[in-house]
């Protein structure tokens, strides 16, 4: 009798995990790269050259080495910016490769630091399709119509 209800007490056991953990996993709303874009604080292109964890052990903070800032030359913005991200993959954390350039907007914080994750558009330059590059480069990317992250439920954690 005992092995009977282990048997049929483990396939239930490993739904509910799955439910759970599917229901606690990183979910964005579904946006263009144009729409991310017209949606964040700044964007910047730079290449990460170091990271840290914050005081609270929650977050990680990347180090950038600026190359285009907003439609701004390096030496009129800021040459490193730093940009902090969830540790978590929950919380929509993401990892960055050191020395590669990568296209980044991003939410600022404050100072030198603004706040990114993976709801926002955060990649690899080489990736970037050629028809975005001139347009992101001369900041000339049309928002006609900017959706209100406020309207948006998923991307309230996007702002805490």
């Amino acid at each position: 009798m005992r092995k009977v209800l282990s048997v049929n007490i483990l396939p239930v056991i490993a739904t509910l995990f799955y439910i759970i953990s599917s229901t606690e996993s990183c979910i964005c709303p579904t946006m263009t790269r144009e729409q991310q874009f017209c949606n964040s604080d700044f964007s910047l292109v730079g290449k990460p050259v170091g990271k840290f964890l914050t005081d609270n052990k929650n977050s990680t903070v990347h180090v950038i080495q600026v190359r285009l800032f907003n439609h701004l030359p390096l030496n009129a913005g800021p040459h490193y910016i730093e940009l902090e991200s969830p540790i978590s993959e929950l919380e929509c954390g993401i990892q960055l490769e050191i020395g590669h350039n990568y296209v980044f907007n991003a939410v600022f914080l404050g100072g030198i630091r603004g706040k990114i994750n993976r709801c926002g558009w955060n990649e690899k330059w080489a990736q970037v399709p050629e028809t975005l590059k001139r347009p992101l480069l001369l900041n000339s990317i049309p928002c006609p119509e900017t959706i209100h992250p406020a309207e948006i439920d998923a991307f309230i954690d996007y702002y805490q």
